[in-house]
C-alpha cells in the first residue's frame, strides 16, 4: 500500500507538471500565432501576382484591398472568393480540433455534476478537508489571506469544472492523506497525463509552433513558403 501511495503521488506532481506546461504552452501560443500569421502575410506579399491573389482572396480579403481589382470581380468569382474562405475557416477548425475534443470532454464532466449536484462521496471528503486546509478566514496574515483566496477560488472551480484531479493535487500539496478517502489508481492519472501531453503535442505541430521554433531565418522562411505551396495546391484542387 506504501508503495501504491507514494506511486500515485508521483503521478500527481507528473500531472500537475504536463499541465503547468500547457498552461506556459498555450499562452505562447497566442503570441506566436499572431506573429506567424503577420509574417505570413507579409511573405503572401512576396509571391507572383496569380499566387498572391488567390492566397489574398482566401486569406485576408478587405473591402479596401486591391479596390480595382475587385471591382472587376463577377459573381462567379465571388463565390469563389466565400468558398475559399470556408476552407481556410475548416483548416482552422481542423487544427484545433484535438484541443476541443479535450474541453469536450471537461464539459461533459461539468454537466453530469450538475446534473448530479454532487461529487462523488470520496472525492467530496477530500474537498472539504482542503477548503478546511486553505480557507481564506484560516489566514493569519493579510499576506497569507490573499494566497488562501487564489487557492480557495481555483479549489471552486475545480469544483464547478468536476476538476477530481486539481482537488486531489492540491489535497498532496497541503498533506492531506488521499489513501484514507479513496482507492488510489494511478492508472486514472495517468490517462489525464496522457490527454494533457496529447494537447501539448497538438499545439507543437502547428504550423505556427514550427515556425516559431526555427533556429534562423532562413528556416523560418523555409515554412512559409511550405505553408503557402501546401495552401495554393489545396485551394487549387477546390477551384
Amino acid at each position: 500500500m506504501e508503495f501504491l501511495e507514494e506511486e500515485f503521488k508521483l503521478k500527481l506532481a507528473e500531472y500537475s507538471f504536463v499541465q503547468k506546461n500547457l498552461e506556459i504552452k498555450n499562452k505562447i501560443f497566442i503570441t506566436v500565432a499572431s506573429k506567424f500569421e503577420k509574417k505570413f502575410l507579409d511573405f503572401i506579399d512576396e509571391l507572383p501576382q496569380e499566387e498572391k491573389s488567390i492566397l489574398n482572396r482566401a486569406l485576408r480579403w478587405s473591402p479596401d484591398r486591391d479596390e480595382d481589382l475587385q471591382k472587376q470581380h463577377s459573381k462567379t468569382a465571388e463565390r469563389a472568393k466565400e468558398k475559399q474562405t470556408e476552407k481556410k475557416k475548416e483548416k482552422n477548425k481542423q487544427e484545433k480540433k484535438n484541443r476541443e475534443e479535450h474541453i469536450n470532454e471537461e464539459k461533459k464532466k461539468v454537466e453530469t455534476a450538475r446534473k448530479s449536484k454532487r461529487l462523488p462521496p470520496d472525492v467530496k471528503k477530500i474537498y472539504h478537508k482542503v477548503a478546511s486546509k486553505i480557507h481564506p478566514d484560516k489566514a493569519r496574515s493579510e499576506e497569507q489571506r490573499e494566497k488562501n483566496t487564489i487557492l480557495f477560488t481555483k479549489l471552486q472551480q475545480a469544483i464547478s469544472n468536476f476538476d477530481i484531479m486539481s482537488i486531489l493535487v492540491l489535497a498532496d500539496q497541503y498533506g492531506i492523506d488521499i489513501s484514507e478517502n479513496m482507492d488510489l489508481d494511478p492508472a486514472l492519472v495517468q490517462e489525464e497525463i496522457d490527454k494533457t501531453k496529447q494537447m501539448i503535442k497538438n499545439v507543437k505541430e502547428t504550423i505556427a509552433w514550427q515556425w516559431h521554433k526555427c533556429d534562423t531565418e532562413k528556416a523560418k522562411r523555409r515554412v512559409l513558403k511550405s505553408y503557402a505551396s501546401y495552401l495554393l495546391d489545396e485551394l487549387r484542387k477546390g477551384n
